[in-house]
């Protein structure tokens, strides 16, 4: 079984931040809250001028208060 549930939100030359409050707004985390694993959201950044992945923010889903 895997280790835990991880929720990925990938923006093109757009924050880091914008990709985690999407995963907030659009409640991709709600349906894995009665899951016994930990669940962690992660939003990245891709910058075009960088051709990389250039800023990340992971924290846990709260079990208590899912967007």
């Amino acid at each position: 079984m895997p280790r835990g549930i991880y929720i990925m939100e990938l923006k093109y030359d757009r924050s880091a931040n914008e990709a985690l409050q999407q995963i907030e707004e659009r409640g991709y985390a709600r349906k894995y809250m009665n899951d016994c694993r930990p669940v962690t959201k992660t939003g990245l950044s891709f910058s075009s001028n960088e051709r990389n992945i250039t800023d990340w923010i992971a924290q846990p889903a709260s079990k208590t208060s899912v967007g």
